[in-house]
């Protein structure tokens, strides 16, 4: 009797990536509102994270981070795919705050990203 080895290929083709700005941004914004100790444990978390969106979405899909120029301030989160037109972003997240931004970031999962992308053409 013979057996073969099955190959389990377990690489996805899932690769979101995340934006420098809004990686920037956040590493500023924890470094000037934390203790030394509190802000490397931040940015540690963020960057894991960051590392988790790579299996979300697509290769070709950016989350990136804008402020919305409006009489209060807002803070957007979108997924957008190459070449498209910024009426045509996904919406992650508006606050009011950076701080609830990124708080919303760290706790969108997979099934929120892809339900909140699923129309990106």
């Amino acid at each position: 009797m013979q057996i073969n080895s099955i190959k389990n290929d377990t690489t996805t083709n899932f690769q979101a990536k995340v934006s420098p700005n809004f990686i920037n941004a956040a590493k500023t914004y924890y470094t000037k509102n934390n203790s030394y100790s509190q802000c490397e444990a931040k940015i540690n978390r963020f960057m894991s994270k960051v590392g988790e969106y790579a299996k979300y979405g697509s290769d070709d899909i950016n989350v990136v981070f804008e402020k919305v120029p409006t009489k209060d301030k807002q803070y957007a989160l979108y997924a957008v795919k190459d070449g498209m037109k910024p009426g045509d972003y996904a919406v992650l997240t508006v606050k009011d705050q950076f701080r609830k931004v990124l708080e919303k970031f760290l706790r969108i999962n997979r099934y929120e990203f892809e339900v909140k992308t699923k129309d990106i053409k």
